[in-house]
């Protein structure tokens, strides 16, 4: 049905949409592509078009060379708009591809993308997910330079000194955070640490 509906209708973007999901439904991955391809041709600007086409080369377990096209058109389209961007970043982390989304918001930076500070601040995120400390908190320090009065990357900071064993840091960075206006989630888990860090320090 959905095929013939794009032979009558052969310039109607949500149709050759509505085929990707059939064929992705059914596994039929490489018409799936070609689906979303002419879905994204007829309407560059519907993010689901990208984010499905994407979903497919992950189902595949593609190389990220055989996508690599796919990573500069969404650069080029969503440049400004990081947090769209970041919406696939979660998809490579959705489908286990840590290293997928690593090397996705590195090349976000290369190519000087709005908002460097979001795309930094998730880079840091990953990392301390994935207990890489050291370079958590290195993408942590470069978020707060481009946004110094972020609380929130004040107390990420605050959380990744803390585990790597810097008490003093982790309270400075927590301090900062709370004098910026951290939010009551935030504030919650400060006071939860500050009462280990205390219980730490009597030992």
């Amino acid at each position: 049905m959905a095929y013939q509906c794009t032979k009558t209708y052969p310039n109607n973007a949500e149709l050759f949409y509505i085929r990707g999901l059939f064929d992705t439904e059914f596994k039929n991955y490489y018409k799936a592509i070609l689906s979303f391809k002419k879905a994204i041709q007829l309407n560059e600007n519907n993010v689901a078009s990208y984010q499905h086409l994407l979903s497919v080369y992950l189902s595949k377990q593609s190389s990220i060379e055989s996508f690599q096209w796919l990573i500069k058109r969404l650069v080029e389209k969503f440049q400004d708009q990081p947090a769209t961007l970041l919406l696939f970043v979660d998809q490579f982390i959705e489908y286990k591809h840590i290293e997928y989304s690593i090397y996705f918001l590195k090349y976000l930076i290369d190519q000087k993308c709005k908002s460097p500070w979001m795309i930094l601040l998730k880079l840091g995120e990953i990392h301390y997910a994935n207990n890489n400390i050291e370079k958590a908190i290195q993408a942590f320090e470069a978020s707060l330079r481009e946004k110094p009065k972020s609380s929130y990357t004040m107390f990420c900071l605050g959380k990744a000194w803390l585990a790597k064993g810097n008490h003093k840091y982790a309270l400075s960075y927590y301090q900062h955070a709370k004098t910026l206006g951290a939010n009551q989630q935030l504030l919650n888990a400060m006071n939860k640490d500050f009462k280990l860090i205390l219980e730490f320090q009597k030992k």
